[in-house]
């Protein structure tokens, strides 16, 4: 090969690097109930190292009896080989911290801390590997009889087919609530959050790098 054809190689070889797309790691959904927009939320995917750390970064803007309500909501899942290694939760309500939850592996199972108005809990969860988390169910879709971990909660959830292959249901034992993923590919392009008094929706809207 002479220099000028290896040149040559070497230049398109790069200019295809360029090109090609690569996947999306943040996705923008927008927070939906009884009509009205709430606001944002965003999932994101980074890998470190070894690790894929997933992440739910959103915010609500709701008004109840003439009072302004600003709900913020971080959350973090590390996973390693697919097993979830450590997770933090921390929700706020106008600044002040209303729910902060750690959960990490530990030799029995899962070490679980959850701080709600100043009182808290811990418990362990004895599943011995988790492999999927609310952050991460919107970069994976889980298969029928797959458990999830509800990460604002530190329990385990049940995972459902429908009668629509695209759908996912996840039942909370806890509020007795269920979540309902509609997938395109392995991302969710809705999701709705069924309670007793209102539903919650989220539409993807934008897949950002």
């Amino acid at each position: 090969m002479t220099l000028a054809l290896f040149s040559r190689t070497i230049f398109l070889l790069v200019l295809l690097c360029l090109t090609v797309q690569l996947p999306a790691q943040n996705l923008k959904y927008e927070i939906r109930a009884i009509g009205l927009n709430l606001g944002n939320a965003y999932a994101g995917r980074k890998i470190v190292g070894s690790e894929v750390h997933y992440t739910m970064d959103s915010q609500v803007n709701v008004k109840l009896w003439f009072t302004d309500y600003i709900i913020q909501y971080n959350s973090e899942a590390i996973y390693e080989k697919d097993i979830l290694k450590s997770c933090h939760v921390l929700a706020k309500v106008n600044d002040k911290i209303k729910e902060e939850i750690f959960i990490k592996k530990v030799a029995t199972g899962y070490s679980v801390t959850r701080t709600e108005d100043d009182k808290t809990d811990h418990w362990i969860l004895n599943d011995r590997e988790i492999n999927f988390s609310t952050s991460k169910l919107f970069w994976h879709k889980p298969e029928n009889g797959n458990k999830s971990l509800a990460e604002n909660y530190g329990i385990i959830c049940s995972t459902s087919h429908t009668k629509n292959p695209a759908e996912r249901i996840v039942y909370d034992e806890k509020t007795k609530s269920k979540t309902v993923y509609t997938y395109q590919g392995v991302r969710p392009i809705k999701r709705m959050v069924e309670y007793p008094v209102v539903n919650f929706y989220m539409t993807l809207i934008e897949e950002l790098p």
